[in-house]
C-alpha cells in the first residue's frame, strides 16, 4: 500500500527536516519545498494528502498559497505554521471561510482552528 503524502513547506531547513522526519517516522512520504512556487509545482505534481504550510516565505505569502491550493484542489487538508505570533491582523482579513488549523511553533501549545 503507497504511503500517503505529506508536503512540507517551509524556508527553514530545521523545521523542514523535523517536520520530515517526525513524518516518515510516522509512515508518511514527505516531501519539501522552501518556497512558495517550489509547493505549488510540488502540489500540481505530486497530489498531497496534506499540507504544512509556513505563512513567511522568501518568494510571497503562505497564506496566498493557502488559497491557490484550496483553488486547485478545495479539499485539500492545510496546516498553517508560523513562528510569528503577531499573526491576527495579518491573518483574519485575508482568509475567506476556510477551514484551517493554524500552530505557531516553536510553543505548538498555540493552535488556532479558523472556520
Amino acid at each position: 500500500m503507497p504511503k500517503e503524502k505529506v508536503l512540507v513547506v517551509d524556508d527553514d531547513s530545521a523545521i523542514r527536516y523535523t517536520l520530515t522526519e517526525a513524518l516518515r517516522g510516522w509512515g508518511y512520504e514527505p516531501l519539501e519545498a522552501s518556497t512558495v512556487a517550489a509547493a505549488l509545482e510540488s502540489f500540481d505534481a505530486e497530489r498531497p494528502s496534506a499540507v504544512l504550510q509556513d505563512v513567511n516565505l522568501p518568494d510571497g505569502s503562505g497564506l496566498d498559497a493557502l488559497l491557490e491550493y484550496k483553488k486547485r484542489q478545495p479539499q485539500a487538508i492545510v496546516i498553517m505554521i508560523t513562528g510569528n505570533v503577531q499573526l491576527e491582523p495579518l491573518f483574519l482579513p485575508r482568509v475567506p471561510v476556510i477551514p484551517v488549523v493554524l500552530l505557531l511553533s516553536p510553543r505548538l501549545e498555540f493552535c488556532y482552528t479558523l472556520a
